[in-house]
């Protein structure tokens, strides 16, 4: 009996021990989450591909190609308007265009420098002129910016269902 008695109260420390590390382990995840602001849909930053990797990734794509992803990079510019878009870079100082799907959330206009989670649809796509004026005019460039857009291009563009920003 005495043993029993033993084996008994070292089970319970044992298990009182086992739950402290359990709640420590849930309040670090909370604290995790805490470090980020949710748009949209409800994400997590794990698994976030880095920008090296979604250029390699946007570099094989065709113009009618998708590209299924999550990843993390930093925003180096956003509508001034009504934060209904920004510009993440990737590598090789290319940019891709964030926008939110079926512009049903927008971000803060002055998130510039913080480090975003996008997670959605990535593809290619041919800009005309005028959009790509728009878009200058909305990111508050100046006249003679916006006048020196004179062809269409090729950019990278992600619609994001839930994006996490850096508080």
């Amino acid at each position: 009996m005495k043993h029993f008695n033993i084996l008994l109260v070292f089970l319970i420390v044992l298990s009182a021990c086992k739950n402290k590390q359990e709640i420590n382990g849930n309040s670090h995840s909370q604290k995790n989450i805490k470090d980020y602001i949710n748009f949209g849909s409800k994400i997590t930053s794990e698994n976030a591909s880095g920008t090296i990797e979604i250029f390699e990734a946007y570099k094989q794509l065709q113009i009618t190609d998708t590209l299924s992803a999550k990843f993390k990079g930093k925003v180096i510019s956003v509508c001034k308007a009504k934060g209904c878009w920004m510009e993440i870079e990737l590598a090789e100082g290319q940019n891709v265009t964030v926008r939110f799907k079926d512009y049903s959330f927008f971000v803060p206009k002055d998130i510039e420098g913080k480090t975003a989670v996008v997670d959605g649809i990535g593809y290619l796509k041919q800009m005309s002129v005028e959009e790509q004026k728009h878009y200058a005019d909305d990111a508050m460039a100046n006249t003679d910016e916006i006048t020196s857009i004179l062809n269409s291009k090729k950019v990278y563009e992600f619609v994001a269902d839930g994006v996490l920003l850096t508080e």
